[in-house]
């Protein structure tokens, strides 16, 4: 036997030819069965692959676009809501439904209970809208279009902090999901909005109306087969990754998967789930199904198509009774010496070593590896356990790079002369790759250091391809914050001319670059009023109106200027009032005066008249002389 053992394959079916010579017909039928089986599977299981992708792909057609249109929808339900500046005011507050919250307003506007844009958006969409103001950690729907069950609007509460939107809006990040509201389906958007310092302020909240589209979708699925008849599942994958809940089916919608299929055919199920095979031939609703499945990762959906094995062995078995006809009579003249020979010859040796190549397949590596035969399967035995050992190697390799890299040594990589041929050739081209995304960050990382310090005359290296995306978001970036700056100037340019009722044009940006502009239109509208709040004041007081006073809100300097304004009205008033005091008193002697003048003037009258009667006897008396003296 141990000689046997040295032996090669080809001595060994050589001492085995004339037994095994009887049943070489039915060695071909055999292996013309398996192949044609083999053929029949592969098909059944690409037919079944294409068409569980199909469904999968209309489902997240269907998914994508109502995503798409509800982000929209978030863009439009902005633009309907007031223009100025976002003001979260906790100081003033004001009870909206059964809690007490901070006054959120849009420049003039008060938002907390005006429901004329959520309303407007509801009209114009047929989708909810929702404005929550923040109070603290918590962010409370202070105006809704969203009705409850008793057709009340749902104001007044709060933000659960285990929604997933929840975090991500602390952090500064949208948020887009399904969500299930008072017996509807929606998929619903939220986006942060920021104050004029940049802080978080408020969230834009709003929903899509999605139960009739998934009540056609489900209706779509349940409708669809396979080839052989079977059908197709949605099931919800649970946070361990495995099947949950049946979402749609025909016969099984609200029942937990895992039910449904024995515990021993989980690991074939998971296998499939994971990618490590197209499909599993598992037991399922009490009959053996060949399953495929293709995940949809944004709703945490995994879609199922089952096919009933009863079909693909119907034809299996037309198949083999066919090529059955024809070489059962070299069957029954070879079969026993064949079984003997190859079995212990051939197939157990081969079982060994298929064993082993199925281990390294699957990646288990750790197995171990015994050559106990010199012939073409114990070398082949043997240089499976070098190609295992040269993989074990790669994989430390590379987990000794993953350990560096997460402990911040970017720069480490693996030794590629340490690995022969195209292991080596594998190593060299990780450590390229690694590199390459490595150097695009750091460029990324420069880039955003120089515009971080103001510096914009750099510019993103072009990428290629995908990456493209890269250099046209630096590009954006710097475009935007070039815009912005030019925005700054110009008002700033303008306040320093003196002219107040200059604005930036904030359309033009979003975010927080048009917080900022829309912050710089309220200073400029702020003291523009301010000033001509003054203005009243003094051109009142040219026109002699000294009651007129400045009222109203101010601040800093603007409350200043208010005090001032009004005690110098106050002096004004006050000194006029004395003045007419004294002039009161001038009336009364100047009246005493005049009668005095009076009076002396009918003397110096009587005066007069006695003065011309005096006149005219002089001038009697001259003529009396100048007669006399002509005589």
């Amino acid at each position: 036997m141990h000689g046997i053992r040295q032996l090669s394959l080809g001595a060994k079916l050589a001492t085995v030819v004339a037994a095994i010579l009887a049943g070489a017909l039915l060695l071909l039928a055999l292996l013309a069965y398996r192949q044609s089986a083999e053929g029949l599977q592969t098909r059944a299981d690409g037919d079944l692959a294409a068409a569980t992708g199909l469904v999968q792909e209309s489902v997240a057609m269907y998914d994508e676009a109502l995503v798409a249109s509800t982000r929209h929808m978030a863009g439009l339900f902005e633009a309907l809501l007031p223009a100025g500046e976002l003001v979260l005011d906790p100081e003033e507050t004001l009870e909206v439904g059964a809690t007490i919250a901070p006054t959120l307003r849009l420049g003039d506007s008060a938002l907390n209970l005006d429901f004329e844009a959520v309303d407007r958006f509801a009209d114009a969409t047929g989708g909810v809208a929702t404005m929550f103001a923040r109070d603290g950690d918590d962010f409370v729907r202070v105006t809704t279009s969203l009705r409850n069950a008793d057709g009340e609007r749902a104001i007044g509460t709060r933000l659960d902090h285990g929604h997933p939107a929840y975090s991500l809006l602390l952090g500064g990040e949208a948020y887009t999901g399904p969500a299930h509201l008072f017996g509807s389906d929606y998929m619903t958007h939220y986006a942060p909005m920021r104050d004029a310092s940049g802080e978080i302020a408020a969230v834009l909240f709003v929903g899509q109306d999605a139960t009739e589209g998934l009540a056609a979708l489900r209706q779509r699925v349940r409708a669809s087969a396979t080839a052989g008849g079977g059908s197709f599942y949605i099931v919800a994958l649970g946070e361990d990754g495995r099947p949950g809940q049946v979402l749609v089916h025909s016969r099984h919608e609200g029942t937990e998967f895992p039910s449904l299929v024995p515990g021993a055919d989980l690991a074939a199920l998971d296998a499939v789930l994971a990618g490590n095979a197209t499909s599993a031939r598992i037991e399922l609703d009490g009959a053996a199904h060949l399953v495929s499945a293709r995940a949809y990762a944004p709703r945490q959906w995994v879609v199922l198509g089952a096919e009933p094995v009863d079909a693909i062995e119907a034809s299996l078995a037309t198949l083999l009774r066919n090529i059955g006809a024809i070489s059962l009579l070299a069957l029954a003249i070879g079969i026993g010496l064949m079984l003997l020979a190859v079995r212990r010859l051939v197939s157990r040796p081969l079982a060994g070593a298929e064993r082993v190549a199925m281990d390294v397949a699957e990646g288990r590596l750790d197995g171990t590896i015994d050559v106990t035969t010199g012939d073409e399967v114990g070398r082949l035995l043997e240089s499976m356990r070098k190609m295992q050992a040269q993989l074990q190697a790669v994989m430390r390799a590379q987990t000794e790079m993953a350990l560096r890299h997460d402990e911040g040594q970017i720069s480490h990589r693996m030794d590629e002369a340490a690995f022969p041929g195209d292991y080596g050739r594998m190593v060299h081209d990780t450590n390229a790759l690694v590199a390459a995304h490595i150097g695009v960050k750091m460029r990324l990382i420069q880039i955003m250091g120089r515009y971080a310090v103001g510096d914009l005359s750099e510019d993103m290296d072009r990428l290629p391809g995908e990456k493209a995306v890269l250099s046209e978001t630096m590009d954006a970036v710097k475009s935007n914050l070039q815009a912005i700056n030019g925005e700054i100037r110009r008002l700033v340019g303008a306040a320093g001319e003196g002219d107040f009722t200059a604005r930036g044009d904030a359309a033009r940006f979003e975010h927080d670059f048009r917080e900022m502009v829309e912050g710089l239109n309220r200073l400029m509208q702020t003291t523009d009023g301010n000033l001509a709040e003054v203005s009243t004041v003094l051109k009142a007081i040219a026109e002699g109106d000294l009651t007129v006073r400045m009222d109203g809100e101010f601040r800093g300097v603007f409350a200043r200027m208010r005090d001032d304004a009004n005690a110098t009205v106050a002096q004004l008033a006050d000194i006029v009032g004395r003045i007419h005091q004294a002039s009161s008193a001038i009336n009364i002697a100047s009246t005493e005066i005049a009668s005095g003048n009076s009076d002396l003037s009918r003397r110096t009258e009587q005066q007069a008249a006695n003065l011309e009667e005096t006149a005219a006897s002089m001038e009697e008396l001259t003529s009396t002389v100048k007669q006399n003296a002509e005589h």
